[in-house]
């Protein structure tokens, strides 16, 4: 029986995996994909983000996997000159990072392989039932025959909610452009609805995703397409972008919800987009999702707990509220830099001087999260 079950191998539960079977504890993950995938993301790692890589030992690996280098943000508000951004973490002074989702993930699944956590792929989690002293999960395996496993910790990180959770009322959206367009650039088109970014990844290809309110793409026969050239008819620098692009990926599509999962099974422990949705805009959604890793290590290396000890509500609520610091200030500078784009704020605040508004919010983004409560090593 594994001491500890972590449901999804992506950046929430590798990290986990890899922290907690440094502190000698008995890792299985459990990974829905048989192999690498695409996920609807963003694909870009903040600047805030190295320390924490280096902590995993996985910056080399990143860096030499072959993505983009993004030194600046440019938040496309009007035709007129876009907004300019530098992104650096000041005391590091390293750029942000583009870079698919399909290896990234992959590069994190295979470190905790390394660190010794037992990595099965292919298993789907349907269901987990709590019997006292641990729980008993239902899956399928990657064959589709069931099984049944029995652990004592359970640490949800899929991103999923499984609880029941009201419909959402946007979704994201993601594709790969094969394109040339200048180095080093992460590119926000904001329009009534909903916005989009695109910036370079590996082998040359931009990545482009965005998220939109449900009525915005109902009216717009759920065509991403159509959004894309809507956009372009309004903004003269995406539309001569997007002109010499072409599409090398289908679309990908989710539900959004955001904010703070409100249903919780009591003893279980909850990581990254399964704890909570923040505003991705620059790279603040994949940067938590590895500090909710750490902050699970740090808590569990603070409280003194063995494996052995099956958790209790107490000590699950204990952490939701630790992990809610972490998160806080985080979703309400998503909320801030979001409600000052679209419609009349974006149009009020497009001639501020970026160094009075928006580089100090792409700074604060750009910080490592809270890592008072990371203990990085």
């Amino acid at each position: 029986m594994p001491f500890v079950l972590i449901v999804g191998g992506g950046l929430a539960g590798s990290t986990a995996g890899i922290l907690l079977r440094r502190m000698g504890w008995e890792v299985s993950i459990l990974e829905k994909s048989k192999g690498p995938k695409e996920k609807v993301c963003g694909e870009f790692l903040s600047p805030g983000v190295w320390p924490l890589l280096n902590s995993l030992d996985l910056s080399r690996s990143v860096l030499t996997a072959g993505g983009c280098v993004i030194r600046e943000a440019q938040f496309l508000l009007s035709s007129k000159n876009p907004v300019r951004t530098r992104l650096l973490d000041k005391n590091s002074e390293m750029p942000a990072y583009g870079i698919s989702r399909r290896l990234l993930d992959d590069l994190f699944l295979r470190k905790a392989e390394e660190e010794g956590c037992l990595v099965m792929r292919g298993f789907e989690v349907k269901n987990y039932r709590d019997d006292k002293e641990g729980f008993e999960v239902q899956a399928l395996s990657a064959d589709g025959s069931p099984a049944s496993l029995q652990t004592r910790w359970i640490i949800e990180a899929s991103g999923s909610r499984k609880l029941p959770t009201p419909p959402a009322s946007q979704t994201g959206f993601k594709t790969h452009f094969q394109a040339s367009m200048p180095e080093e650039i992460l590119r926000l088109i904001f329009f009534r609805g909903g916005y989009f970014g695109f910036s370079g990844i590996e082998e040359g290809l931009t990545n482009l995703c965005g998220i939109v309110e449900n009525r915005v793409l109902k009216k717009a026969g759920g065509d991403f397409n159509l959004l894309l050239r809507n956009a372009a008819d309004r903004n003269k620098t995406f539309g001569a972008w997007l002109s010499g692009a072409e599409q090398a990926r289908d679309w990908l599509a989710c539900p959004i919800h955001y904010g703070f999962q409100k249903n919780f099974r009591p003893r279980v422990f909850y990581l990254g987009d399964s704890f909570c949705f923040v505003e991705p805009l620059l790279g603040q959604g994949m940067t938590l999702a590895m500090a909710s890793g750490f902050v699970l290590a740090s808590f569990l290396r603070e409280k003194r707990i063995s494996q052995q000890e099956a958790p209790s509500p107490q000590l699950a609520a204990e952490f939701r509220r630790r992990l809610e610091k972490l998160y806080s200030w985080k979703f309400r500078l998503g909320h801030a830099l979001k409600f000052l784009t679209p419609g009349l704020y974006g149009r009020l605040v497009n001639g501020l001087d970026s160094r009075l508004l928006w580089q100090p919010l792409a700074d604060l983004a750009c910080t490592t999260p809270a890592a008072e409560l990371l203990e990085i090593s």
